[in-house]
């Protein structure tokens, strides 16, 4: 037998197979894991060991070693002086730690030794890694690098380790990246970035299990990583913010200045987060069966030791001629003293410091002076401790190191002893993959193990160590063989890998020392002792009574020194939940990431340990289901396409007339859920990329539906749901008010948005079929802030001290799974509005919603475009009232300073006051919001502990209710009970002031309740309001009368009346005065169409008319529960704001606990059915200190709005839980056919004079690099002539070997754009200007991109034309 082994950090792989395989890809294999606390220690205690152990099964040659690289474990176990120094010398207790835990982890790999299989699979992980040196890296041949995208490697290489029987044991990663996110002020012991993915991913498989006391494995190993850094923002000098030097890395000469930063806003977070996307994409190359690869053949391995010092080798010079070079004793350059950008060196030493320094100089002479020969050697690199020739009081460094390979068939591991570079690591692989090819390697593949075995610092190339303009900087100042180092470990490598494969025998070479015996050891701890009156393990400062979830706790105990027991397998700390049954149950120890344990010596040699605890989302525990409810449901999901017209139409959100769509970033979808119990009672939930819904849609809908299914689905039991995206053709509402900045009704968006909701409900009832439904919460920071806070503030503050937040920060998830387990869908609910993209955009979009959708079922649909795959994610809108993806806050764009809190204005002027979102434009702010919510959603999706089984029946319950003259009760703030009533609507002045996300086009200000003399007037020359309509909707001063006016369409007939007339007379009927024939005279018959010049208006009997031409904004609205088991998803019809939402939420939980639910849950589904504008509380519309702001200007039925609606919604629930009969309430007006539009049409399409439709005018280059942008442009028609449901208007083709083309990219994907530009208005001449962004990850071949559209003549036929642009290369 046999057998590798590979130990990375705490983590073992073995691997055992038969000397001859038939290439089954059957190992056997076993993974183990066990505490170490510290990184990865020398080899030959180990070895000696397992030796004692397990007899010759493991020995040297086999035994693999290797450090995640952390910077955050315990020093002191290396060997060698220098590594020492710092730490004060050899600890034996960090050594045997490492030992015992190492030991530990093989031995319990052997034990579970079994038959399986491995995998490999690899894929692009952007994101996570930067160069920290890159002039340096430009120092290597131009045509060198550009057979790279990037100056890092940014592939994660996975193996997978899988039982006979399918089960999933483990997986180990190759990524170069340092575990340095932690930097040198951090003094806790972490496993970095490392321990993080490990410990996600480890979590996830191993449900409810404490870090590292799971079955499934997963290691997260170190690769070329010399000059790679996890702190991707990159460094900048902490004192300018400017950046820093990038020769020297330094900020006006000091390095200590000059610090590079990670993604979040702390160490742990960066730690956290990059972390996090290792293991997601770990997670995705796990599951990606696709692509996994079989692993067969066998086992091979081979080791030698080699005396670095003095090897010959030859390289080429810039002339061709070789030159030979040797390499060199030990030394350290000036560079090293200089530190990196993760962590600055203490002196006055710089990056890319080649110059010697008279101070320094005597200090390395007084060390040792180094010799003509070694200075010489190592030239041009100034030596600052010539480490090799020093030798007292033992090594300062290695001189003799491990090389070693392991072989599992075509796959390599290369165990390197060191540090090397992205380039130098490239060159590795490179000549390793020529020996396996050159052996009939059918899929040659070289994984990269740094820091294995032996450390001997960096290596670099050539060229890099090279002094070039002052450019050689810390890895190259660090590589202490000198330049030739990288040029011997290759020729070391391709040597032991064609005597591996060749079958030759490699010489052990030289024993390495062994120094354990004259270590200089680091003070022991002598005694301690407990302050007076107290005792060890007493809890001095204990925890509150009560904390919130979110909350962070820290306790004090008196303790003895940590040293005195390392507790491997136990733990310094628990946190430890009281069950039921009287006992309790641990949740955290000290090696939980929500956790953290530190020590502060006191004068009187006792030590005071502090614990800090978070209390975080995995309190969210969920009983189990009963015994006897099965949760088996008959379950569809659905997706299609609801895309609007792609230009010519304006976009529905910002109210921004100059906001007219141009084309496409991302299609719109409408996704469907249906779940059905064993009665046969079904619920609808659809949630579409669709600014909101409304009454006239939902009508639409239900009535094609009852054409097609029959009394299946009907108005009681579909819930449709809009995203809120502002990025979506308008025109789809039948009220007035939300058409006239679009100049009026669209059929065309109307239909394209019923047709797609029904294709989405019909292809969910479809694929009806028996399976389970799970729920699941957890906490998303980083995703969305309140706009309004200074309006939050209003609401009491005993409620407001309920919550961490002026936010909502969980989302929640519904996870869809067939009866034999396989994902079929996850529906989520989180507050953000969908504005990541702002009102200068005119591409239609999903926005950040639409995003996260795209990320999710791509992951779970490889290789399925937008659209196409079986796996649906929607994810749906909830209390996003006073909600912002906008997280870095609104800012004074003229002066940078903070908006003014109360009015979000810059000088008075809200358009100066903008939201800015976390990335650097409204695309990156937009991917990156959608991103946490996607990455959010499949950590729960994937977290089999928490996740809740659905049980119980399915429930609904719907009535249409009129909002304006709702009677309530509230407590007023002397405890008296006060009636109140909800009015007609109204819109006040701040809603005409917009939102940092969109501010208003005049000059309003949000806080805004003083009336304006000028708007006064036009607001009464509109419709004067009632007395009895001001006092309802007081403190709120009256802009648009919406409910009782008679308005022109926006003042443009009265901009076209006022061209003739210079005097305008207005005369008034109160609402009383108005008949009911007077009202049925206002309505006309069919949809009309104004559009182009003044239209003549009886101005005297305009005015006078309520609701003329139709009603402005709903006065009937939708409201509607649906009830999974003890689940209630609210379908409001508005926005409600965060504080409303949770009352909403609170009221109906009450109501649920009040039934016996044992997991009351509620969600709200925000946006649905109608739409009503925005729903605050009674305290946040009032106007104190000048507060009300848009949302409360925006609450259409006054201040008791939302009571109407609590009262409403508790009445819904108590009714369906008890079983009562709901009426069905009044029905709201069906208004399509008296729609009034002013959206021109499409009269007809020409092109240009020498051209014809489908024509490429611009073509791409012959040629283009992967992450190149590439722009093309086709003569088109309007798109407005077809929608294309289902289609595109342009495809990215691939040629395949076979000679058919692989359509890899459409109209749907966030790489490319399809943007229509008319080019001649009169002669209805148009260009398609298409983009597409070359994923980095493009395989190399040949492209091409087509364009597909219709043209209109002028006899209006429509004729459908294609187009190509010459083929390209992409490399």
């Amino acid at each position: 037998m046999e057998c590798l082994k590979f130990v990375v950090g705490t983590f073992l792989l073995l691997l055992s197979t038969p000397a001859r395989c038939d290439e089954d890809g059957l190992f056997w294999i076993g993974v183990g894991i066990a505490d170490c606390t510290g990184p990865a220690a020398g080899i030959g205690l180990v070895v000696r060991r397992l030796q004692e152990e397990f007899g010759g099964i493991y020995h040297q040659e086999n035994v693999i070693l290797s450090g995640t690289h952390t910077h955050s474990g315990p020093a002191g176990f290396l060997q060698y002086l220098l590594f020492q120094i710092t730490s004060l010398g050899f600890s034996e207790e960090t050594y045997n730690a490492n030992v015992d835990g190492i030991v530990n982890s093989i031995r319990a790999a052997h034990g579970n030794l079994q038959p399986g299989n491995v995998y490999y699979n690899e894929g692009e992980l952007l994101e996570a890694n930067v160069n920290r040196s890159p002039i340096s890296y430009l120092n290597n041949p131009p045509e060198e690098r550009v057979q790279y995208e990037y100056d890092v490697d940014k592939i994660l290489q996975l193996l997978k380790f899988q039982s006979l029987a399918g089960d999933p044991l483990a997986m180990f990663t190759w990524f170069p990246v340092h575990a340095t996110s932690m930097n040198n002020t951090n003094k806790l012991l972490s496993g970095d970035n490392k321990g993080v993915a490990s410990m996600i991913v480890e979590a996830a498989f191993n449900p409810g299990a404490l870090p590292g006391k799971g079955s499934f494995v997963a290691g997260f190993a170190a690769s070329n990583l010399g000059d790679v850094s996890p702190n991707i923002k990159g460094p900048r000098c902490i004192d300018t913010g400017e950046p820093c030097d990038p020769v020297t890395s330094a900020c006006g000469g000091t390095v200590g200045n000059c610090i590079a930063f990670g993604p979040g806003d702390n160490m742990e977070e960066s730690t956290w987060i990059i972390g996090e996307r290792q293991a997601n994409k770990a997670m995705e190359l796990f599951e990606d069966v696709a692509n996994l690869r079989l692993l067969t053949g066998t086992v091979k391995y081979v080791h030698q030791f080699v005396d670095m010092t003095n090897v010959v080798v030859e390289r080429r010079d810039i002339f061709g001629h070789m030159r030979q070079g040797r390499t060199c004793k030990p030394a350290m350059g000036y560079s090293f003293a200089a530190g990196t950008t993760d962590g600055p060196g203490m002196f006055d030493f710089t990056q890319g410091e080649t110059d010697t320094n008279p101070f320094w100089d005597f200090v390395a002479d007084f060390i040792q002076d180094p010799t003509p020969e070694q200075v010489a050697c190592h030239a041009p690199k100034p030596i600052l401790l010539d480490t090799g020739e020093i030798g007292w009081p033992y090594l300062w460094q290695p001189e003799i190191v491990d090389t070693q390979i392991g072989l599992i068939g075509d796959l390599a591991i290369a165990a390197v002893p060191g540090e090397f570079t992205t380039m130098s690591g490239r060159r590795l692989r490179n000549d390793m993959t020529q020996v396996l090819e050159s052996h009939g390697a059918e899929n040659p593949t070289v994984v990269i193990a740094g820091l294995s075995n032996t450390y001997s610092d960096y290596i670099t190339t050539y060229e890099e160590y090279q002094a070039s303009d002052v450019v050689q900087r810390y890895e190259a100042g660090s590589t202490i063989y000198g330049p030739h180092t990288l040029q011997a470990y290759l020729n070391q490598y391709v040597y032991i890998l064609e005597s591996v494969l060749s079958g030759a025998t490699v010489p052990p070479g030289p024993t390495p020392p062994d120094l354990l015996d004259k270590m200089l050891i680091i003070p022991p701890v002598l005694f301690d002792t407990a302050p007076g009156g107290t005792d060890f393990g007493d809890c001095t400062v204990p925890p509150p009574a009560t904390v919130n979830r979110g909350d962070v706790i820290r306790v004090d105990f008196i303790t003895g020194h940590p040293r005195n027991n390392v507790r491997h397998g136990d733990t310094f700390l628990a946190v430890e939940r009281l069950l039921d049954t009287g006992e309790w149950e641990r949740i955290a120890v000290d090696a939980n990431w929500e956790t953290n344990r530190f020590t502060v010596r006191t004068l009187q040699g006792a030590t005071m340990e502090c614990l800090k605890f978070v209390v975080g989302t995995f309190l969210l525990v969920s009983t189990p289901a009963r015994c006897d409810e099965d949760g088996l449901f008959r379950i569809g999901v659905g997706i299609a396409d609801c895309t609007g017209p792609a230009a010519g139409i304006g976009l529905m959100g910002y109210a921004n007339p100059s906001q007219t769509g141009a084309g496409i970033h991302m299609r719109q979808f409408a996704r469907t859920f249906i779940i059905c119990d064993d009665p046969g009672e079904c619920l609808v939930f659809v949630i579409a990329d669709m600014g909101m819904m409304d009454t006239a849609v939902k009508t639409g809908v239900v009535r094609r539906l009852q054409e097609e299914f029959g009394g299946i689905y009907h108005q009681e039991n579909v819930i449709l749901s809009g995203t809120h995206t502002h990025s979506g053709t308008a025109g789809f509402l039948q009220y007035l008010l939300f058409q006239i900045t679009n100049l009026g009704f669209s059929e065309e968006t109307y239909n394209a948005n019923v047709d797609g909701i029904v294709n989405s409900i019909r292809a969910a009832h479809g694929n009806l079929q028996p399976g389970h439904v799970y729920y699941n919460e957890g906490e998303l920071l980083e995703a969305n802030v309140n706009r309004s806070p200074i309006s939050y503030l209003n609401n009491p503050p005993e409620e407001r001290a309920q919550y961490e937040y002026d936010v909502d920060k969980i989302l929640q998830l519904l996870k869809f799974q067939s009866l034999a387990g396989d994902p079929l869908a996850m529906f989520t609910w989180f507050p953000v509005h969908a504005t990541s993209m702002n009102n200068t955009n005119k591409l239609l979009s999903g926005d950040n919603k639409g995003v996260a959708s795209m990320i999710v079922e791509a992951a779970f649909n490889p290789g399925a475009l937008p659209g196409k795959g079986s796996f649906v994610a929607g994810f749906a809108a909830s209390n996003l009232g006073d909600v912002s993806p906008n997280i870095k806050g609104p800012r004074c764009i003229d002066t940078g300073e903070p908006c003014d809190p109360v009015t979000s204005a810059c000088g008075g002027t809200v358009g100066n006051c903008i939201a800015f979102g976390p990335g650097d434009n409204m695309e990156e702010s937009t991917w990156i919001i959608g991103e946490r919510q996607a990455n959010k959603a499949l950590e729960l999706f994937e977290d089999t502990a928490n996740l809740r089984l659905l049980t119980g029946m399915v429930k609904y319950v719907h009535q249409f209710v009129d909002m304006t003259n709702v009677v309530v009760e509230r407590r007023d703030i002397f405890g008296h009970m006060r009636e109140g009533r909800t009015c007609k609507p109204a819109m006040g002045y701040s809603f005409a002031a917009g939102t940092t996300d969109g501010p208003g086009m005049f000059d309003f200000t949000q806080g805004e309740t003083d009336s304006n003399p000028f708007w006064n007037f036009v607001t009464d020359l509109i419709q004067d309001p009632t007395p009895e309509q001001v006092a309802c909707h007081a403190p709120k001063p009256i802009l648009l009368d919406t409910g009782e006016n008679g308005a022109l369409c926006h003042m443009a007939g009265f901009a076209f009346q006022a061209m003739e007339e210079t005097e305008v007379r207005v005369q008034k009927k109160s609402t009383e005065e108005l008949s009911d024939q007077d009202t049925r005279n206002t309505r006309g018959s069919g949809s009309r169409s104004l559009l182009l010049g003044p239209h003549p208006i009886n101005r005297t009997s305009f005015v006078t008319r309520i609701g003329w031409p139709y009603l402005w904004q709903p006065e009937i609205v939708d409201t509607q529960i649906g009830l999974i088991g003890d689940l209630a998803i609210a379908a409001v019809p508005g926005e409600f704001t965060t504080m409303s939402g949770r009352r909403l939420r609170n009221d109906m939980t009450q109501v649920l606990e009040s039934h016996g639910a044992e997991n009351p849950t509620v969600v709200i589904a925000g946006l649905s059915n109608t739409y009503s504008d925005y729903i605050t509380t009674y305290e946040e519309y009032q106007a104190s200190d000048l507060v009300q702001r848009y949302e409360a200007g925006s609450t259409i039925y006054g201040p008791h709005t939302l009571q109407a609606y609590l009262n409403q919604y508790v009445y819904l629930l108590e009714s369906v839980l008890s079983g009562a009969t709901v009426p069905p309430g009044p029905t709201p007006p069906d208004l399509l056919d008296e729609m009034l539009t002013f959206i021109p049409p499409v009269l007809f399409d020409t092109a240009p004079g020498g051209t014809d439709f489908g024509d490429c005018t611009v073509p791409p280059p012959a040629t283009v690099n992967r992450g190149d942008v590439i722009r093309v442009d086709f003569i088109t028609g309007h798109p407005r002539n077809n929608v294309r449901h289902g289609d595109t208007f342009l495809a990215v083709e691939r040629l395949l070997d076979t000679g058919e083309w692989e359509r890899i990219a459409v109209d749907a994907n966030w790489e490319t754009k399809y943007e229509w530009e008319n080019t001649n208005f009169f002669l209805g001449e148009s260009v398609a200007h298409i983009t597409w962004h070359v994923p980095a990850d493009a395989t190399p071949g040949t492209y091409k991109i087509r364009h597909f559209g219709e043209q209109k003549d002028i006899f209006k036929a429509i004729t459908s034309f294609e187009g190509e642009c010459p083929q390209f290369q992409v490399v």
